[in-house]
Parts: C-alpha cells; sequence; structure tokens
C-alpha cells in the first residue's frame, strides 16, 4: 500500500449513489485481477470483524484518509479536495474533486497547494482541505490516455521547472476552446493560475498559465513538427462500404484523438506522427495534403465522446439499429425502455418533397463562391461576404458595427480626400467579423447569427 494506515482509521469511500462518505478502514487484500481492493465498513455499524456482513470492498481511488495533510506532500500526490470556504481558494468548490498536487506552498502562492483535478479547471487550495488518496499515481496514469499520461510523468519529473506565460490583468489572449481559438481578456492573475473572460461566450474560465491552450506558449512549444514518413502497403486496399458516424472517419483511417484533462483540450495524432489542438491548424494540414477528409469529421469538443456506444441502462423493450433502413448517410438509432410500442407508421424520407405551394427559385439568381481551399480565408468567400454584408446591415448589430467602423476611421486619414476609403472600410470590416468567430468556423457555429446565413447550394464549393 502506498500510504500507512491503521485498522480502525476513519476513512472516506466513494459509494456512486452517496457520494462520498466517512467509514472505518478493516484490512486491504489483492483482488483476482492483482489490483489493491480496501475493505471498509459503514461508521454506523463498525464491528472490526472481517466475517462482518456490513463490510464493503472499495478500490484504492474510492477511498482517502480523513486525516488534514502536512505542509510536505509530493508534487504528483493523489488527493481528494473537499468543499472549502476558505477566502484563500482561487475558486469556490462545492463537491469533493480528485486530482494530483501540481505545486507546493510558498510564499508565491500564499502557501497553498495547486491541484490538477481530473476533470475540471485548476485551482488552488490550503491542507486543511485536501485528504490523501489511498491510489498511487502509477494506478490513474494506467487509466488516462497516453498523452495525459505523458504529460503529467514529464511535469512531475522536471517540477518545479515549468514554462509559464507572463501575462498581466486587461491583457489579452488568444486561447483554445474546442479546437478554435478565440480571444480572450485576463481578468485576474493568481500565482501560477489566471482567470479569464472570454466575451464571445459571455464567461469566465480559470487556467494553468503553462497550458497549452494558451496560444503563446502553444506556438512556442510547436515549431518543430517531426518528419512525416509515408508507410507503403503492397497489400490491396480493402474497401469498406459499412456506414459509420462521420466523426469516427478519421480514426478508421488511422488518426488517434486522444482526450487531454490535463490541458482541457483534445490532442489529434496523424498517422504520420503530426499533432494538432486547434481546428486552423488542421485545416490547413489537411488541405496542404490533398486529403480525403474534412475538418468537419474532427471535433475538439471535450465533451464528445465519438467511440462511445450507446448502452441502455435499462431493458429495450424496442432496440431497432437503424430506423431509417439506410436512407440516411449514418444509422438511426429507435429505443424504447417503457414498452414495446412504436411511433405510428409513415414513410421515413430523407430528401425534401416539394409542394405547390414552394418558392420557386431560379437557378440562374443563384450564386456561389468559387474557393477551392475551404474557404481558409472568409474575407475572399463570396459565400461568406454575403453573411458579413447581411451583420453589417442588421439592426441587430448596429452597435457592433458602428464601435468597428470607429476604430477604422481612428486608423486611416480622414482628410485625405484624393481616396475612397468605402472598400478599405468593407474589408476591415470582414476581417473584424472573422476575428470575432461570426458563423460557422470549421464546421461548427460557435453563436447563432441574428440577420441570417448564406448555406449551401449546388455552386456553393466551401
Amino acid at each position: 500500500m502506498p500510504l500507512a494506515i491503521d485498522v480502525g482509521q476513519r476513512v472516506l469511500v466513494y459509494n456512486p449513489s452517496h457520494g462520498w462518505t466517512t467509514a472505518y478502514f478493516v484490512r486491504a487484500q489483492q483482488a483476482n485481477d492483482n489490483k489493491l481492493q480496501i475493505l471498509t465498513c459503514r461508521l454506523s455499524n463498525c464491528h472490526h470483524k472481517p466475517t462482518s456482513q456490513d463490510h464493503y470492498r472499495y478500490p484504492p481511488e474510492r477511498v482517502a484518509l480523513n486525516d488534514n495533510i502536512n505542509d510536505n506532500v509530493n508534487v504528483g500526490t493523489r488527493v481528494l479536495c473537499m468543499p472549502s470556504g476558505d477566502a484563500d481558494t482561487s475558486r469556490y468548490i462545492d463537491k469533493p474533486l480528485r486530482g494530483i498536487i501540481a505545486e507546493q506552498p510558498s510564499s508565491n502562492n500564499n502557501q497553498r497547494y495547486l491541484i490538477f483535478a481530473d476533470n475540471d479547471a485548476p485551482f488552488y487550495l490550503r491542507s486543511n482541505a485536501i485528504r490523501l488518496l489511498l491510489e498511487p499515481l502509477s494506478n490513474y496514469l494506467s487509466k488516462v490516455d497516453l498523452g495525459t499520461r505523458q504529460y503529467i510523468e514529464n511535469y512531475v519529473l522536471t517540477y518545479p521547472k515549468r514554462r509559464l506565460v507572463d501575462i498581466s490583468v486587461k491583457d489579452h489572449i488568444n486561447i483554445e476552446l474546442n479546437g478554435q481559438w478565440i480571444d480572450a481578456i485576463v481578468s485576474k492573475v493568481d500565482a501560477s493560475l489566471m482567470r479569464v473572460f472570454m466575451p464571445i461566450l459571455n464567461k469566465h474560465e480559470w487556467l494553468y498559465r503553462g497550458s497549452l491552450r494558451l496560444q503563446p506558449l502553444f506556438n512556442s512549444l510547436s515549431t518543430y513538427e517531426p518528419p512525416c514518413k509515408r508507410f507503403a502497403s503492397d497489400k490491396q486496399i480493402i474497401v469498406n462500404d459499412n456506414k459509420c458516424h462521420f466523426l469516427l472517419m478519421p480514426l478508421n483511417h488511422g488518426w488517434k484523438r486522444q482526450i487531454r484533462n490535463d490541458l482541457g483540450t483534445i490532442v489529434y495524432a496523424s498517422p504520420c506522427g503530426q499533432m494538432f489542438t486547434d481546428g486552423e491548424r488542421l485545416h490547413t494540414y489537411l488541405y496542404q495534403i490533398n486529403s480525403s477528409l474534412t475538418i468537419r469529421q474532427f471535433t475538439f469538443d471535450m465533451n464528445c465522446r465519438v467511440t462511445q456506444k450507446f448502452l441502455s441502462p435499462n431493458t429495450a423493450y424496442v432496440n431497432l439499429e437503424d430506423y431509417a433502413l439506410g436512407k440516411e448517410k449514418v444509422p438511426l438509432m429507435l429505443v424504447n425502455e417503457i414498452d414495446s410500442s412504436l411511433p405510428k407508421p409513415f414513410e421515413y424520407i430523407a430528401e425534401r418533397i416539394p409542394l405547390t405551394s414552394d418558392i420557386i427559385i431560379d437557378q440562374n439568381n443563384i450564386h456561389g463562391c468559387t474557393c477551392t481551399d475551404g474557404c481558409l480565408d472568409t474575407t475572399k468567400c463570396a459565400c461568406w461576404q454575403k453573411t458579413y454584408d447581411a451583420i453589417i446591415k442588421s439592426h441587430y448589430y448596429e452597435d457592433l458595427i458602428h464601435s468597428l467602423k470607429e476604430l477604422f476611421r481612428q486608423s486611416i486619414d480622414e482628410d485625405d480626400d484624393r481616396h475612397d476609403h468605402t472598400d478599405d472600410m468593407r474589408l476591415f470590416l470582414y476581417d473584424a467579423l472573422a476575428r470575432r468567430n461570426f458563423g460557422y468556423k470549421h464546421g461548427r457555429l460557435l453563436e447563432k447569427i441574428h440577420s441570417g446565413m448564406s448555406k449551401k447550394n449546388n455552386k456553393w464549393y466551401c
């Protein structure tokens, strides 16, 4: 066992239905798969006898000592963080969180521990709200993806040597969010942490100043790329015509998708070893290698599990793999856990059927862009220009457009009547709207557009 513990010692155990509760330790034993199991009993019915029926087995990651830690806990130690009302915490914690020690107390951080939470933002916490987990770091690393494991192992080995972004309050910085670089404003700096405000989402978030989600640090560590190697094969390629979800297509082509909880981002690894953490660079890469894959088949959303299948917790009376009977590009699953009834019979169609009252569209008046690069430069795309023009003319964005026009006027000499700045202003507005992620970004709509969007037609090459 990684920690010394006595029989009868008070511990905290985790049960999915009751959360973290107090118990007494009885003994430790090996399970059939040679994994350490902790045998405990409930506080209200503790007999300290191995034969008691009130004993329950818990894995080490679900058991923590119910004692305060001291100020000498090593970096990399697995801990349980308890809710604390301490004003010196970097943020409020409303429930117990598991994580690892990432920084020891010092005068630089006001004598607090930095915690890298398993599935949450990093935060500072004092020792009186931290409990030691019986789980060793090696056990935790065996359950995470390769990218997270390598990052944590390197962090622990090289600590206290770290690369942190030097930044101040009110500074602007680009941060990564679901594969996109968005503008953020630093609202607070707390030792190795920083709180940023994202205007496009109107929300705050705490980030570690050494995170690769910060563009300055990401750029400094991404200047070197390993050379690509093409592995030729003499075997005949077997074409699989089975339908699968479009987000699984990259994985079927040899790509790997890693969930980096430590960095709060997704990492895509190409078959030749290239690593991507943002959609902009990935989009350019796919275009440069003339890949059959598109950026829409990749997602940097941390909440999306592309390989996870739906498993019904209850017995399903109806479980149809494809209700659309092959008419959709991906199977349309139908599940009924209540009874064996089905929807009322109807003819499923995947294409639009015109009615007599439909508006007749003159195909000669339909326009589209001529982009062949996936519209990497949206300011030169005819489809995007129509969307931007609608935003500029919309009353909903009147204040935004007015402020952007004022910025443009401040950057030019308006007394010079020899030059017409109309086209320059229009391009300036296009560029400003593109930087604010208006419209679709790599196939995803980050924010709704109240003025409408120019959508796909048969002359659309985006």
